[in-house]
């Protein structure tokens, strides 16, 4: 998929409508290498080598994490969803247009983390004497996280940051080396906006899909969350469009028109409406393909 950002400057353009954004998540993961029972294994076994293997054993009951675990990984998706690939290291765009809504999901996912943590340092004792139980002759009270050091083995943090300004760039290197880096990054940053308009294509076509896929299968059961999904597609896509592309807000439209408006139960009951809306997804399909291919 290759398209002309309609910009001399991209990283001017994209600075006017996005910033940085990226999601640091981390977990205590509540296992331990346990040495003595690895060397037992080798012996008992007999094995060549000790390092044959290790045994890692869980500390505490995976349940007792479980909220935070699953907490962390709903704001990573919604963090993922709601943002345009970058580079690497996480860090991620994320467009003016969809500030407010990112920053106001992820506060009341930092809220629910905050929340499961607590529940772990305020029942840590038990924790403690219920994971040893599990363990028998494995537990050692040593191998446990003091209160105070568990608390430091959690984190959840948003961190935002302004797009660099390349045409202010000051390095004291000649201004040839100088001209060219800041070319290399403008063409960088053009191929950024590409990945993240063809990003959006992609998840576009991926309900389109799944709904063609879902009906045109008369025998095919399907929830009304097939709808949903294509109606909060619509919904966020434009948010998401930096360059405002008319080929695919055109297409987007479409999809909310001939889709969107669909009501799950008045499809399953009626069979021509269910085939005529599989038709209109394969239609669709046909254009985004196209689209894609250019």
């Amino acid at each position: 998929m290759t398209k002309t950002v309609n910009s001399a400057s991209p990283f001017k353009s994209l600075r006017d409508k996005a910033m940085m954004v990226k999601f640091q998540d981390s977990v205590w993961g509540g296992q331990r290498r346990d040495r003595a029972v690895t060397a037992d294994v080798a012996t008992r076994y007999e094995t060549k080598k000790t390092k044959v293997g290790y045994y890692n054993k869980f500390l505490v009951p995976k349940d007792r994490l479980e909220k935070r675990i699953q907490t962390g990984l709903d704001a990573r998706r919604f963090h993922n969803t709601n943002t345009l690939p970058w580079l690497d290291d996480g860090v991620r765009i994320l467009p003016s247009a969809n500030y407010q809504d990112y920053i106001s999901g992820m506060r009341k996912r930092a809220s629910a983390a905050l929340a499961a943590e607590r529940e772990i340092y305020e029942n840590w004792d038990d924790i403690v004497k219920e994971g040893m139980m599990l363990l028998g002759k494995m537990a050692r009270l040593e191998d446990y996280p003091s209160l105070d050091d568990i608390k430091t083995r959690f984190s959840f943090e948003v961190i935002v940051l302004p797009l660099p300004e390349v045409a202010d760039w000051r390095v004291d290197i000649p201004k040839k080396d100088l001209a060219l880096l800041q070319k290399q990054a403008e063409q960088t940053l053009a191929a950024v906006q590409q990945d993240g308009l063809l990003e959006l294509a992609q998840r576009l076509l991926a309900v389109v899909e799944h709904c063609h896929t879902r009906l045109s299968d008369p025998e095919s059961t399907f929830r009304d969350s097939l709808f949903e999904n294509i109606r909060k597609m619509v919904v966020l896509l434009p948010k998401l469009n930096l360059v405002n592309d008319p080929q695919l807000e055109a297409i987007r439209k479409e999809v909310e028109e001939k889709l969107g408006k669909q009501v799950a139960a008045e499809v399953r009951e009626d069979p021509g409406m269910r085939s005529k809306t599989a038709k209109d997804a394969a239609a669709i399909m046909k254009k985004m393909n196209a689209y894609m291919q250019q």
